[in-house]
């Protein structure tokens, strides 16, 4: 029901996963335009390519998966 408390603390949690994965989801973002900046202005490490390429196979993944 509506005001039962296991569905207030279900749907408070619900929430706070909700941001979690907004703000992991930001960060990879952020991380994936630095990457890509520093790509077309110099060279990345070797490191820093294998990371790139994740963070790029990730980013087309949901579209890739719809053609």
């Amino acid at each position: 029901t509506i005001g039962d408390p296991r569905s207030l603390a279900f749907k408070q949690m619900f929430l706070r996963k909700i941001e979690q994965y907004d703000r992991a989801l930001t960060l990879r973002q952020r991380r994936f335009r630095e990457l890509l900046t520093k790509r077309l202005q110099s060279t990345l490490t070797d490191a820093e390519e294998t990371e790139f390429a994740t963070l790029e196979a990730e980013r087309v993944m949901p579209t890739a998966s719809a053609v």
